[in-house]
């Protein structure tokens, strides 16, 4: 079912119902109706929500066409939709321990400092190349 699949990746990406309804410019309970398969979405509706939930449009089509033919599909999908948030979260926390902001920045700077150095250099050496 389709609201199932949408609870999956909503809770895959860490997000509430509010914030998700806010998002995709639907009410709270709407979003609930669907995801408790008491309501149907309109297309719209489901674009909205593909859109807030960072997912293609046509994903959560095929999820609603195939919700009549297996169930199993929708989960194996949003099981793996969950494994990419959680790997993309840990990818961003080591990132942020090893490579903190001001290193970055400073790591940029350092980088722009050599450049700017090895074109005086490089200047310096034509200047004297020219006059001899």
């Amino acid at each position: 079912m389709i609201g199932q699949s949408i609870n999956i990746l909503r809770r895959a990406k860490r997000m509430s119902l509010s914030s998700l309804a806010a998002r995709a410019n639907i009410s709270v309970s709407l979003l609930s109706l669907i995801e408790s398969g008491q309501r149907d979405a309109t297309p719209d509706v489901l674009k909205a929500l593909s859109e807030s939930l960072g997912i293609p449009p046509e994903t959560l089509e095929i999820l609603r066409d195939r919700a009549a033919h297996s169930d199993r599909d929708a989960q194996s999908l949003a099981t793996t939709v969950r494994r990419m948030a959680n790997a993309e979260q840990r990818l961003e926390q080591l990132l942020a321990e090893r490579f903190p902001s001001d290193s970055r920045a400073s790591l940029s700077n350092s980088a722009r400092r050599r450049r700017y150095r090895l074109s005086q250099d490089n200047r310096r050496a034509r200047g004297a190349s020219e006059g001899a």
